[in-house]
């Protein structure tokens, strides 16, 4: 016969509550422990009194989270797309210029499409991914901080966990080295040869005059802004160890039930 989990004592019960409370940061460790405490949470310990409000609130809660899910898959899915588009527009330019006979007596076009073109379109690619990024990380980072905080706060234990349990990093994330990530080295890739690459289309010698010449200087000059925007606001999209909702960001500076 299994043994028969062992129900919360007052401290512990105190302790699930404490966790719970939306004025309250949660770690990594904090959301192992309440799931812990959680587990062990009987029918009897979490049994109310259940209100026609309370399935109201929950219901607009479950909305929410469904609403937040969406716009979270959206953005990813719009990041694939933009990848997608700005990659088969690249190599559709760069096939169009294969094409033509003797490249070497059209360097202007060879200059707008491989130092103005080319680069241009991998910096619409990149500003696009990015903004979709934050956009992501928004919606997760109310999910994990608040949306799911409040269920579990209404049913007073830990049900719903899969954001927070990402952005504590019980779980991998897999921006970093992830497909998406991958294909954007491919389109960085792509501009960050394409100059060069006009320059050997036009049969020009790679010498100090030309590495100083518009074909070089200009895409590289947009390619250098467009990396430091990224810089700036790349700790947008970095995980944060501690997980504080949107009501305790509110009570910041008020005295809370941290320990």
């Amino acid at each position: 016969m299994a043994n028969k989990i062992p129900p919360l004592n007052d401290e512990e019960r105190g302790e699930l509550i404490t966790l719970l409370s939306l004025s309250r940061s949660r770690t990594k460790q904090d959301y192992r422990r309440l799931a812990a405490l959680s587990f062990r949470v009987t029918h009897e310990e979490h049994t109310k009194q259940w209100a026609d409000t309370d399935t109201a609130e929950l219901e607009a809660l479950l909305a929410q989270y469904t609403s937040l899910r969406e716009e979270s898959m959206n953005s990813i899915n719009n990041r694939v797309q933009v990848m997608m588009l700005g990659i088969a527009a690249i190599g559709a330019l760069v096939a169009g210029v294969l094409t033509i006979d003797e490249p070497e007596k059209n360097p202007q076009l060879i200059f707008g499409i491989f130092s103005i073109i080319i680069p241009l379109v991998a910096i619409f690619v990149l500003f696009v991914w990015i903004s979709e990024a934050v956009r992501s990380h928004r919606a997760g980072y109310f999910l994990a901080a608040d949306a799911e905080a409040r269920i579990n706060a209404k049913l007073g234990r830990l049900v719903m966990s899969w954001e927070a349990t990402l952005w504590a990093g019980n779980l991998p994330r897999d921006e970093l080295f992830g497909p998406s990530m991958m294909a954007m080295g491919m389109v960085g890739l792509f501009a960050g040869f394409a100059p060069f690459g006009g320059v050997i289309l036009i049969q020009k010698p790679i010498n100090c005059d030309t590495l100083i010449s518009p074909d070089i200087t200009l895409p590289y000059g947009f390619l250098t802004l467009a990396v430091i925007y990224v810089f700036v606001n790349w700790s947008r999209l970095k995980n944060r160890a501690v997980i504080l909702s949107t009501l305790g960001q509110e009570l910041e500076g008020m005295p809370t039930v941290r320990k």
